[in-house]
């Protein structure tokens, strides 16, 4: 426990503040269902906020344990709510797995075309109209339809298959 003087001239042993709480901020992060990296994760945050609410506590706002336990509930409901709004990837842009698997599977589908099936699709998604695709092509528009036709088929069978 530091005292009232420790905390007001900022006068507290680090170490001795990570000794004494790390045990309380494992327990409590433990105590929420979380994946284990993610308590991990949760621990070390929590951690790291002690150190902020140290250096903002002051003695007019009563006990530090109560402080410092508002202060690292608070941030915990933070972090878990910013956690399931967005997950972050390696490289810090949000994703959710149900994007993944749909990026995925449309590169297999991608994949699986045929040349002049992608050529189509591609055109389509540039935004171009299937007459200016099939001048561009060098086709007629029925060629155009037909291969959508196919682009359409290939995607319900897919769909049936699954």
């Amino acid at each position: 426990m530091f005292t009232k003087k420790e905390m007001q001239n900022n006068s507290v042993d680090l170490s001795q503040l990570v000794s004494e709480w790390y045990p309380k901020i494992s327990s409590f992060a433990s105590r929420i269902k979380l994946p284990p990296y993610e308590t991990k994760d949760l621990v070390q945050e929590l951690t790291l906020h002690l150190f902020k609410i140290t250096k903002k506590y002051k003695h007019t706002q009563g006990s530090f344990n109560t402080f410092a336990w508002t202060c690292l509930r608070n941030k915990a409901r933070t972090l878990i709510r910013q956690g399931k709004k967005k997950e972050k990837s390696l490289f810090g842009e949000p994703f959710s797995w149900e994007e993944v698997d749909f990026k995925i599977e449309c590169n297999k589908v991608f994949l699986d075309l045929k040349n002049n099936q992608k050529q189509v699709l591609i055109a389509l998604l540039k935004g171009f109209k299937k007459n200016e695709i099939a001048s561009k092509l060098r086709v007629g528009q029925s060629r155009i339809s037909g291969i959508l036709k196919e682009l359409r088929n290939n995607i319900v069978l897919r769909e049936v298959v699954k």
